[in-house]
């Protein structure tokens, strides 16, 4: 038995099934949906999209195809123009994370880890800034109570940030060591 519509199943499992981890319904995975895990549900719309032009195609009056494949021609430099402005944001660490930012500037995770790069890079005033408005946005961030209480030159606002820390995250063994360490 011939299936005439393989296309269609297959992209669809290949749109669906590996994007339902990423989506936090089935299980909480902890991070935001991030390019990296799109690339197969990416294949399942590219396969989807194509079947779906092919079958079109097929159906168009002889004088529609050629609008239509100007419209494709114009679609693909669009999506390749997108793709050359991406890779920019994708040139280094700090790069992909300003985009980030910009794209995103509610979010805390995102200022934490623009903040961790700062203190990578040996910024800490800015990096304190962040770790402040990544605090702003969630009070409870144990990791972000952490890392700013590294960069506090008072004893008092380091205590304060690493205790802050452990009552949210009792088992942060890095607040716990860095605690510790203050207090020797």
């Amino acid at each position: 038995m011939h299936q005439r519509h393989v296309p269609v199943v297959l992209g669809f499992l290949l749109l669906v099934l590996p994007f339902l981890p990423a989506t936090n319904l089935v299980v909480t995975v902890g991070f935001v949906v991030a390019e990296r895990v799109l690339y197969i549900p990416s294949m399942g719309c590219l396969i989807l999209v194509v079947y779906g032009a092919q079958r079109l195609w097929e159906r168009l009056d002889a004088r529609l195809r050629r609008p239509f494949l100007l419209l494709t021609i114009v679609l693909l430099a669009a999506g390749c123009l997108k793709t050359i402005a991406r890779n920019q944001d994708w040139s280094s660490r700090e790069a992909l994370l300003r985009s980030g930012l910009k794209t995103l500037p509610h979010n805390a995770k995102m200022h934490y880890n623009f903040g961790n790069f700062l203190r990578d890079s040996s910024r800490p005033e800015p990096a304190i800034a962040h770790y402040r408005e990544a605090l702003r946005l969630w009070p409870t961030y144990a990791s972000a109570h952490n890392n700013i209480g590294t960069l506090m030159p008072q004893f008092a606002t380091a205590e304060y940030h690493f205790r802050e820390a452990i009552k949210y995250a009792s088992e942060h063994i890095n607040a716990h060591y860095n605690l510790g360490q203050l207090y020797r």
